[in-house]
């Protein structure tokens, strides 16, 4: 939940704003990398102040990789099979500077789907911006700009993952105070 999980944890309230509850669970599997206290698995349901629910999820020791991210609804849902590639471009030894304008964007075959009912609608994806994102947190740190995130957003889903683990731990829903 404290790796991947805050990412997800992240776009709920990007997507939907403030969490009032939480309901979560998490597993760590015998022989995984949990015994350093990292759960290998999660499941939380959010209750947002605007009324709508949300269910990030995620697994380290699922058998095959599954679409992510996605979100759905009444309308419809989008599906992303795969993750960013900027990280593993950054670990091959590609970076912004050798890339150029290539840098953070997806090649079709890794585009979204836009699904409503039976229409299926490719979506292109937005380019990956980590290249703007990190120079600006460290000129920010330098003292030398904003930093590129509000604090309070960070405050918002800490507090939400810390309310996550107390109900997995617990097994009860929890609110979050607001203040």
């Amino acid at each position: 939940m404290l790796d991947f999980g805050s990412h997800r944890a992240d776009q709920a309230l990007v997507l939907f704003g403030s969490v009032d509850a939480v309901y979560a669970e998490m597993n760590v599997h015998a022989g995984s990398s949990g015994a350093d206290g990292a759960d290998d698995e999660f499941f939380a349901a959010l209750h947002h102040r605007g009324g709508v629910w949300s269910h990030p999820w995620g697994s380290w020791v699922q058998g095959a990789p599954g679409p992510r991210p996605g979100v759905a609804g009444a309308a419809g849902s989008y599906v992303v099979d795969g993750v960013d590639r900027q990280e593993a471009a950054l670990v091959a030894g590609r970076s912004p500077r050798t890339e150029g304008d290539r840098w953070g964007v997806e090649p079709q075959r890794r585009w979204g789907w836009l699904h409503r009912g039976e229409v299926r609608e490719l979506v292109p994806t937005q380019r990956g911006r980590w290249h703007t994102f990190y120079p600006a947190f460290a000129a920010a740190v330098r003292g030398q700009g904003q930093v590129p995130v509000n604090p309070w957003d960070a405050v918002a889903s800490l507090r939400m993952l810390d309310a996550a683990r107390v109900s997995a731990a617990t097994g009860r829903v929890v609110a979050i105070d607001s203040r």
